[in-house]
């Protein structure tokens, strides 16, 4: 392989390694089918906090 060649291959493989930029967030179908709604957190989580000021630690 003569300097030429090296070269190229060089500049080649450092085109290929860069980042593309940001990768796409992947979103799962089936992940929001599985979560609860967002006014049923929010209860939950103001009778637990409710609960927890009631409790001595």
């Amino acid at each position: 392989m003569n300097e030429k060649q090296l070269q190229a291959l060089i500049k080649k493989m450092e085109r290929t390694a860069k980042p593309k930029g940001k990768p796409t967030r992947w979103a799962d179908p089936t992940l929001s089918a599985t979560q609860r709604d967002d006014e049923a957190k929010a209860e939950e989580a103001t009778t637990m906090f409710k609960e927890m000021k009631r409790r001595e630690f």
